[in-house]
Formats: C-alpha cells, sequence, structure tokens
C-alpha cells in the first residue's frame, strides 16, 4: 500500500511548484513527485477547476496529501486549495486510476462554518454565470444529490453546492463538481441564497487515526477542526463519508500527528490537545 504524506517544509516547496502556472518545463517536472506531476499535468492539459467562459485561473495550492485514504488500494491526491470564486471546493481529490490516469472525484468538500462575505473572493453571481434555486418543500422532500448531477451531465457541467434550503449552481465549464453542504444548520445572511457568506479558510489538513474510525482527513478552519471519514468513492463522483466537527474553548493554531498516526491540536500558546 502506498502511503506517503507531504507535509511541514515541505509544503512550502510544493507551493512554488503547484501554483500550476504556465511554466512546466522538464525541471519544474522532475521536481514534483510523481502523483503531483500527474495532477498537475491533469489540471493544465485536461480540466480547469474554475473556468468561466475562456477564462483560465491558475490554480493556487496551500498544501497536498498523498495517501490511500478509503484503503481500497488506489491512491489519493487530495489538495487544499485556495479558490478564486466563494462557492468552490478548498478540498479537491483526484484519484491515480490505471496506468497513471487521474480521475477527479466529483464531490469536493468546503471545511467549517460559513462567514459572512469578505473581498477575498470573486463571486461568480456577478457574471450572470450562477444561480440560487428554490426547490418545493426542500426539508420534507430532500433532494437526491445523484439526480442533481446526472442534470448538470446533461447540460454543461457547472458546480453544484446543495444546502438545506436551496441550491447553488454556477455555469463553470467541465466536469461537473459537488459540494454538500446539508450538515450546515444556519447560514450567515439571507436563507435561500448564498449572497451573504463564503466558504472559511482552511489553515491545515493532515490524514491521522480518530478514535475506532481509523484513517481519516482532518480539516483545521479558524473556528473549528473537520473530521471526514471516507469510507467510499462512488462511481456516480459521490462519496460516501461521515464528518465530525469539533469546536474548542481555547484558540487553536496547528495539528501535530504522532507516532501512532493520531492528530491533536495545538493551541496559540503550544500546547497540544487529545481530540475527544
Amino acid at each position: 500500500m502506498i502511503r506517503i504524506t507531504y507535509e511541514n517544509l515541505f509544503t512550502k516547496f510544493l507551493f512554488l511548484f503547484l501554483v500550476f502556472s504556465s511554466s512546466n518545463g522538464e525541471n519544474d517536472q522532475n521536481a514534483l513527485p510523481k502523483e503531483a506531476q500527474l495532477v498537475q499535468n491533469y489540471i493544465l492539459n485536461t480540466e480547469y477547476l474554475e473556468l468561466f467562459d475562456t477564462t483560465h485561473y491558475r490554480i493556487r495550492c496551500e498544501n497536498m496529501l498523498v495517501d490511500d485514504i478509503d484503503g481500497d488500494g488506489t491512491t489519493e491526491v487530495i489538495l487544499h486549495l485556495f479558490p478564486h470564486y466563494r462557492q468552490s471546493p478548498t478540498i479537491v481529490i483526484y484519484r491515480v486510476i490505471k496506468n497513471d490516469s487521474i480521475l477527479r472525484v466529483t464531490e469536493g468538500f468546503a471545511p467549517g462554518h460559513p462567514v459572512p462575505v469578505s473581498d477575498k473572493y470573486l463571486d461568480s453571481h456577478t457574471l450572470g454565470m450562477a444561480m440560487d434555486m428554490v426547490a418545493d418543500n426542500m426539508k420534507s422532500k430532500p433532494i437526491e444529490p445523484e439526480k442533481l448531477l446526472a442534470a448538470a451531465r446533461q447540460s454543461s457541467g457547472g458546480c453544484i453546492v446543495l444546502y438545506n434550503t436551496f441550491i447553488h449552481m454556477d455555469m463553470r465549464k467541465g466536469n461537473p463538481s459537488f459540494i454538500d453542504m446539508r450538515h450546515i444548520d444556519k447560514l450567515p445572511g439571507k436563507p435561500q441564497t448564498c449572497e451573504g457568506f463564503e466558504f472559511p479558510d482552511i489553515s491545515q489538513i493532515l490524514i491521522g487515526n480518530y478514535k475506532d474510525k481509523g484513517k481519516c482527513l482532518f480539516c483545521l478552519t479558524n473556528d473549528e477542526l473537520d473530521i471526514l471519514k471516507i469510507k467510499v468513492f462512488l462511481t456516480s463522483g459521490l462519496i460516501d463519508k461521515e464528518r465530525y466537527a469539533k469546536s474548542f474553548k481555547f484558540k487553536s493554531k496547528s495539528l501535530i500527528k504522532d507516532v501512532n498516526d493520531v492528530i491533536r491540536v495545538i493551541d496559540e500558546k503550544g500546547k497540544p490537545h487529545e481530540i475527544n
């Protein structure tokens, strides 16, 4: 089983290369791990993540983890991104499948609770290339994500974000993207539009063990820790997962992993805390 995790000093090194600019000469290619090269080539040559009309946006990658997160023998490349648009996923997963080909997992993640809107991101609504839709009785008759994706694949793709009270969809080009935010009970601003909030920045991601759940993806934001147990990557492009959210009475600063792959949270004074 392949298991490689790139962290700490290498994160700064990797960032220089995973901006995914148009310069991808031989020296750059040799400097990257194989899995990163494959993902970089895929994004540059096959599928930009944020392509509206003919505008190509460079990808800003904050961190990358390479691991078999679900234990099925296939390697995943997990990118922690700083996107350009407010409704883009901040966690995107690629799978290295047969013959070193790349498959982007349709479902991405936006860990943490949405926060009031700032000026850090662009808004696809202002381009006239996004809409917020409300379906009848969304709470009593939940919408099936598979049906949303099927409709998106029949059109031009786009990014779908499913909330409890509405659906956001934009018209970016490429294969569909999907984010499931139905676990969020209350959103900043109006309840049936995304104009008043954005996804929080992620400060760190790690893969480690959580209680009896085994290997999980840990995502630290400003005010909480999201723990994602990825059980199965479904053929639909969705993910069978469990999510655990942890908040703290102290101000969290970072994550560390011990020799047993157990994750602990470090507070602003440098003290480690177990995750109960």
